[in-house]
């Protein structure tokens, strides 16, 4: 299920449930980082897909870029976790 809101405190609405990005095939473990110039980034595991991908909004979750595939690191990755440092 998807929700929005203009602050992350809420208030929240239902925005639509399914393929919401239209990314296609189920994806795992998201993780979600702002890059500090008003674009967010969804990182995710592709699934069945494969290989770890990445999302980039610009305009507060409306719309989203292509997924992109992430390079392979090692062989076995899967999941992940984001962190962001100043």
């Amino acid at each position: 299920r998807a929700r929005h809101s203009t602050s992350l405190d809420g208030p929240w609405t239902f925005v639509g449930i399914g393929d919401w990005a239209k990314w296609g095939t189920h994806r795992e473990a998201p993780s979600l980082l702002d890059l500090g110039d008003g674009t967010w980034r969804f990182y995710c595991d592709g699934g069945s897909a494969g290989h770890e991908v990445y999302s980039d909004s610009k305009d507060l979750f409306k719309t989203w870029t292509p997924l992109k595939t992430l390079p392979t690191v090692g062989n076995s990755i899967s999941h992940g976790t984001v962190i962001h440092g100043d």
